[in-house]
């Protein structure tokens, strides 16, 4: 879920900032994002913790996540265009 929700407020805020960053580019900076955070985090849990585990489901599950939070949304930033 908080993957989910980053990535649809990163893409929010990136698209606020009112730059020149096209809209298919800003989506897929959050998304490049989110997943390598995520993934980070898991080599972190199984490199340096000892009570913690990294786990690849749990990094698949935290980019499924990402990928939900990109297309909710492309689709909601195309409908506030229009």
């Amino acid at each position: 879920m908080f993957y989910f929700l980053a990535t649809i407020l990163g893409s929010f805020a990136l698209r606020e900032l009112k730059t020149k960053i096209k809209l298919k580019t800003a989506l897929m900076y959050v998304l490049g994002f989110s997943i390598i955070y995520g993934t980070i985090i898991e080599l972190f849990q199984y490199s340096f913790t000892e009570h913690r585990q990294g786990d690849f489901f749990d990094m698949a599950a935290n980019s499924l996540g990402a990928f939900m939070g990109w297309l909710v949304s492309k689709r909601l930033i195309k409908k506030r265009i229009t």
